[in-house]
């Protein structure tokens, strides 16, 4: 179906504001903030508004909802579920069908219990049990329902409104910068939950500053071709290779089943931004096909080991989540005993000094990453994806019959379970490694790929997370 085709949730076209202010005693300037602005969400979408602090992002939130403050001028045309969103249509929509995930937790009334405020001091059993399960699902406790605003912690309050958005049901969320403060297990849920709400048939506006949401963006995009190749065929046989830098997304991808370049480009631009796409799809390898022919086997030679994962890089792949939570781009961390290097790009030296006393911060100086300059190539930082585990190939982009994937994933499990270093070596073709059979341990990572949602999910902290 075609986007013209499909039923739009929200329209809005040629919206401008600007604000009026004083300028030389009572001289009256217009300053313009956005202009001529048109946007659309379609039943089934996610539409992210990016932009840099103070562009008047949160003012496309506040036109929406009818809150702007009484200095701004706004025109342009509104429309929900297809018809004119006038200002009073707004008054009875807002906080219903149409819900906002505030950037300020202040948003929260200070007087009244956070239970309370989501249930709109309503009490009734049907109330109450939505207002738990929304709170059970963002690990809020019974205790929080009782608690004022001041009592809860940033990261807690984002949830509440999260909460508070969902409780009605709405048809469309806009979520204003939503998961600032949010432990970052707990963010990627709220994503994916706008994601299901999205799939439901409804619509969320999503208004943020970075578009990235993971540190390796190259092996997600790798990661979520294979998901891709896996809901066409149940064992496909696939490996993808792809280098990012100024702009540009290069992917070649050989591979048993056809993923169209549309559904490459959606991926693309969902992980990385509206970056250039050149796709190249090949088949895979006549040998290499026929190899798994009568059952799966060893797809590749291989030396693996895996070794059991140190708190002191527990601790480290801890530290690094929480600054990728703040800033969400390309970043290089080192823990030597005492010593912590942070090395963070598109982040200000002084504020990472505040948060970590003592630790060397960017010694040469701030710089910038992301998809304009170089985000890398697929398994370009295994290092950080298994610690001390070592392996003859890369971990990403490839389906399970490859040992790369299936054998160090085992390998590591294996240690990790064992407290134990873990080796072992494999041959193309063989049917058995560790003395089990190659289809077992086939198995044992698939499992284990499916627990974590993907193998685009793998690919965001690899095997040490």
């Amino acid at each position: 179906m075609s986007c013209g085709n499909k039923f739009h949730i929200l329209e809005i076209r040629d919206l401008s504001i600007s604000f009026r202010q004083y300028e030389k005693g009572t001289k009256q300037v217009e300053l313009p903030v956005i202009s001529r602005l048109n946007v659309t969400v379609h039943e089934g979408e996610i539409v992210a508004v990016v932009g840099s602090s103070g562009s008047g992002k949160s003012l496309l939130a506040h036109a929406i909802l009818g809150l702007l403050p009484a200095n701004a001028a706004c025109s342009g045309d509104f429309f929900f579920l297809q018809e004119p969103l006038t200002p009073e249509r707004m008054g009875q929509l807002r906080g219903k069908e149409i819900a906002l995930v505030p950037q300020s937790v202040t948003y929260l009334d200070p007087l009244m219990k956070v239970g309370k405020q989501v249930r709109r001091g309503r009490g009734d059993r049907n109330t109450v049990g939505r207002q738990r399960e929304l709170f059970a699902q963002y690990g809020l406790s019974r205790e929080v329902e009782e608690k004022y605003p001041f009592a809860c912690s940033g990261g807690m309050s984002r949830r509440i409104l999260l909460a508070t958005a969902l409780m009605e049901h709405p048809r469309l969320i806009i979520a204003d910068e939503p998961t600032p403060g949010m432990e970052l297990s707990l963010a990627r849920k709220a994503m994916e939950d706008f994601r299901r709400f999205a799939d439901d048939g409804n619509g969320v506006l999503l208004i943020t500053h970075d578009i990235e949401l993971a540190l390796q963006v190259a092996d997600r995009i790798a990661g979520a071709l294979v998901d891709a190749a896996y809901r066409k065929e149940e064992n496909p046989r696939i490996a993808v290779e792809v280098l990012i830098g100024h702009g540009v997304c290069h992917i070649i991808a050989e591979t048993s089943v056809s993923i169209p370049q549309d559904e490459v480009e959606s991926i693309v631009h969902r992980i990385a931004g509206n970056l250039h796409t050149d796709y190249l799809e090949m088949p895979q390898d006549g040998c290499l096909a026929n190899n798994q022919a009568e059952g799966i086997r060893c797809g590749d030679n291989g030396i693996f080991k895996g070794v059991p994962v140190t708190e002191e890089q527990k601790a480290l792949c801890e530290i690094a989540k929480s600054v990728y939570h703040t800033y969400p781009s390309d970043g290089k961390y080192i823990i030597d005993e005492a010593r912590l290097i942070l090395c963070q790009s598109n982040a200000p030296a002084a504020e990472l000094r505040k948060r970590y006393p003592g630790a060397e911060v960017n010694p040469l100086g701030d710089w910038t990453g992301g998809t304009d300059v170089d985000s890398g190539a697929t398994n370009r930082k295994l290092g950080s994806d298994m610690a001390d585990s070592v392996t003859g190939g890369g971990l990403h982009g490839k389906d399970l019959s490859k040992a790369d994937v299936s054998v160090n994933i085992y390998a590591w499990l294996k240690a990790q379970e064992t407290g134990k270093p873990v080796e072992l070596c494999c041959a193309i073709g063989d049917d058995t490694v560790d003395s089990i059979p190659y289809a077992e341990i086939v198995e044992t990572a698939r499992r284990y790929i499916l627990s974590l949602g993907g193998f685009e999910k793998f690919a965001e902290w690899g095997l040490v997370r």
